[in-house]
């Protein structure tokens, strides 16, 4: 069957700690490059060509999954997969949908 739901994680690093820090290098998103769904940038800029983190919502996971549960472990998987010193995620996106979903 495909895929009809979606769910969405944000990956967060706060501004002052991390600012500029080279999100381009393949150890940050390689990883999560080999798994299904997509990594989005929101937070990034270009310098000196390489992208780097400008602050705030970073990155966006999206995972995809028959029902939203799966669809959010999906995009777990993806931010999971990433990591940088100090990066912050929210864990609790989805869960009302899933509430609903179970009811």
């Amino acid at each position: 069957m495909t895929p009809t739901h979606m769910a969405t994680e944000v990956a967060e690093i706060p501004q002052v700690t991390a600012r500029f820090l080279d999100v381009s290098r393949p150890a940050i998103l390689d990883a999560a490059a080999a798994l299904p769904g997509k990594v989005f940038h929101a937070g990034t800029t270009t310098t000196n060509n390489q992208v780097v983190t400008s602050g705030g919502r970073v990155l966006c996971a999206v995972g995809l999954g028959e029902r939203v549960r799966d669809a959010q472990r999906a995009a777990y998987a993806l931010v999971d997969a990433i990591s940088w010193p100090q990066m912050q995620c929210r864990r609790d996106i989805g869960h009302r949908a899933i509430e609903r979903e179970d009811a």
